[in-house]
């Protein structure tokens, strides 16, 4: 009966004291004596609750409190039982709840926030604020000797159970993670905010799955991949009361911009006229690609696509450099320049020399010659008698040792090209089987110039000495240079020289001596295979009928600023083996002379060059009494742009009528004109006003001025 009374009294002992051991520990730390006889008790309590584990009865670990709250301080004790007779004096951790292995004698958490110290041979004590509900089983080994090491050693253990406290709040997300769009190579961060009772823990989910070391509100990307991109970031948010789980994020990762560069550069053009035009571009670098293109480095208005397109060009627009700069947001790239080339319009050939008729002698050799203007290529096509001739496809056709049979033939030639084609007008050829009789002998003087126009650099003067004997030395002159010929005619009056030139195209000189009607004069052509210039002349007589002084008048223009004003003039003296010699002033004040052998048709070709070579004058002048005039011609005047700084700088080329009269030296004491008040007019030029001035001429043909 005793002893059954002491142990209600001893239970009911314990049953008080469990709250008291409780309040001791968390006020006392570092408990003593008392804190060891209440420890005992505590075990003994323990045993009785269930919260001792015994094995093989030799030995136990008992905890109490067994239980606790969340986010409620905790104080406990850990209590070893037999085996020792020195007691436990060291112990070791194995297994806790973290699955880690600790050392010995060292603090260690069996529960999250929950703290496990030595605390002398009672073994420990269990201290701090448990955070997270849930049961954790723990083990350890104990010691009877120092450091974990010497005498007795056993295992045991013993487990605690966090319940959730009833004043504590679960989380709740309130801002969730966003979604981001960056380049490759970006930092990028995502960040949860929750609410609830802390302390809060935070883990962040890759596709679901947990990323390793992410327990912060804010995770962290560095250095973000392609590769990256489609991952979908969450986070889980946790305390004492419950989780709360984030909306998930998605990363999308841009490859990085890369600047342009230029892979297809546009290609220089040569189109004709009218035709339509297009440059085209190409680079690589990341989209979108912007385009703009240039002329000549300028903007082009609108032009901002891979390809332009230029409609109907104009010959204007020949040499446009084209160039495009294609850019993004990383950079530019400027493509090499293109250059259009605008030729003009593929013009049809038209006929500037026509062959003409001939008659030779049996047996002579024939050329027929045409000439066209048009663009090139030309192709020629002779016919005899309206019937191509096979293989004649040159401009010029050649006959060798003719035939009577051949007399009458018609021989005309077809040029054409892309544009079109023209016909020249039929030549006759007629032959004679009666051998030449008639003297050719004398000397020849002539002129050569292109059909069309007088041109500084195709136009010339010749002369040319022919024997008995077919065999001729001649001079042509081009500008101021003048070139020798010697050669031989052959059976039918014809020759051909070469003439080569230093720094310029040979020249090729056709000469033909005429027969019959022609008799007394040469034909031919002067060509440098670029330009061609029909050549004609007559043969002097001695003596000439033509011989004595004349004056001529070279009149200016008036009202037309770009060419002169002012009356030229010269003097002319034929000798009387029909040697005609020229001195002259022009407006400008540019002198000239010229020798040349009159024709016996009573035609002299004048041809001087002036400005040293930057100019020339030309003219066939006629003599013949007629009532206003005893000399006339049509005389061209060319100069050069760049010739003169002051006077006509951008040059000229003057085409005038000028007139010349027989001059007969009055006897002496006379007049050579009977003029008592003429008036000599000044206008132009750089005058302010322009003004009149008196003269007369006096006794030996004096000019005085009768103005002040």
């Amino acid at each position: 009966m005793k002893i059954r009374k002491f142990a209600s009294i001893g239970l009911a002992v314990v049953l008080q004291v469990l709250p008291l051991t409780r309040a001791v520990v968390a006020t006392s730390p570092a408990a003593g004596s008392s804190f060891a006889i209440i420890a005992t008790w505590i075990a003994g309590a323990l045993a009785l609750m269930g919260g001792v584990d015994s094995v093989s009865g030799a030995s136990s670990i008992a905890i109490g409190p067994v239980s606790g709250t969340t986010g409620v301080p905790y104080s406990g004790v850990v209590q070893y039982s037999g085996g020792h007779s020195s007691g436990v004096r060291s112990w070791e951790l194995r297994n806790r709840w973290t699955g880690a292995v600790s050392g010995c004698n060292t603090i260690y958490e069996i529960a999250p926030g929950l703290w496990l110290t030595n605390s002398g041979n009672y073994i420990a004590k269990i201290g701090g604020t448990p955070t997270t509900a849930g049961t954790y089983t723990f083990t350890l080994r104990v010691y009877s000797g120092a450091n974990c090491g010497g005498g007795d050693n056993d295992s045991r253990s013993a487990t605690i159970t966090i319940v959730a406290g009833g004043g504590a709040t679960a989380p709740a997300i309130t801002t969730h993670p966003t979604s981001q769009t960056v380049t490759a190579g970006a930092n990028v961060s995502f960040t949860v905010a929750a609410s609830g009772t802390a302390p809060l823990s935070y883990r962040w989910r890759l596709n679901g799955a947990n990323i390793s070391g992410a327990t912060a509100a804010t995770l962290t990307l560095n250095s973000v991949t392609v590769g990256q991109s489609g991952g979908s970031y969450s986070c889980v948010v946790s305390n004492s009361a419950g989780t709360a789980t984030s909306t998930a994020a998605t990363l999308t990762v841009n490859p990085a911009v890369v600047a342009p560069t230029i892979t297809t550069h546009p290609t220089s053009q040569t189109v004709t006229s009218g035709a339509n035009v297009s440059f085209t571009v190409a680079a690589s670098g990341t989209a979108p690609l912007s385009y703009r293109w240039r002329l000549n480095g300028a903007n082009i208005s609108g032009a901002t696509a891979a390809t332009l397109t230029l409609n109907s060009v104009t010959v204007g627009q020949s040499g446009g450099s084209y160039s495009c700069v294609v850019s993004n947001s990383a950079g530019t790239a400027t493509s090499s320049a293109a250059t259009l080339t605008v030729n003009p319009a593929t013009v049809a050939p038209t006929i500037t020399t026509h062959p003409t008729s001939q008659t030779v002698t049996a047996g002579a050799n024939v050329n027929f010659s045409v000439a066209a203007s048009g663009t090139a290529p030309l192709s020629y096509q002779w016919r005899l008698n309206g019937g191509n001739i096979v293989g004649a496809t040159t401009a010029t056709l050649t006959l060798n040792s003719v035939t009577v049979g051949q007399s009458g033939s018609s021989y005309s030639c077809v040029v054409s090209n892309s544009a079109g084609t023209a016909t020249s007008t039929a030549a006759t050829l007629t032959v004679s089987d009666v051998t030449q009789t008639a003297s050719i002998a004398g000397v020849y003087n002539g002129l050569f110039y292109e059909n069309d126009a007088v041109r500084l650099h195709s136009a010339g003067q010749f002369s040319l000495a022919l024997n008995e004997n077919k065999i001729f030395t001649a001079w042509l002159q081009i500008g101021g240079t003048r070139y020798s010929m010697i050669g031989t005619f052959n059976s039918a009056l014809t020759a051909t020289s070469v003439i080569v030139r230093s720094g310029a195209n040979s020249l090729s000189v056709e000469l033909r001596v005429g027969q019959g009607a022609e008799a007394g004069q040469i034909f031919g052509r002067v060509t440098d295979g670029v330009w061609s210039s029909p050549l004609s002349g007559g043969r002097s007589v001695s003596p000439s009928p033509f011989a004595g002084n004349y004056t001529l008048v070279i009149p200016g223009t008036a009202g037309n600023a770009a060419l002169p004003a002012g009356d030229g003039y010269a003097t002319l003296h034929v000798a009387s083996d029909g040697l005609a010699t020229m001195n002259g002033v022009l407006a400008d004040g540019a002198r000239f002379s010229q020798s040349a052998y009159v024709t016996e048709d009573g035609d002299w070709p004048l041809f001087a060059s002036i400005y040293s070579g930057k100019g020339v004058i030309a003219s066939w002048i006629a003599f013949a009494n007629l009532s206003t005039s005893d000399l006339n011609g049509t005389l061209v005047w060319i100069k050069e742009a760049g010739t003169s700084t002051t006077s006509f700088p951008l040059g000229f080329t003057n085409s005038v009528n000028s007139i010349g009269s027989f001059y007969v030296a009055p006897s002496a004491g006379n007049k050579a004109l009977n003029l008592s008040g003429a008036v000599v007019n000044f206008s132009g030029g750089s005058l302010g006003s322009g003004f009149n001035n008196v003269v007369s001429v006096n006794a030996n043909s004096q000019v005085v001025n009768l103005s002040p």
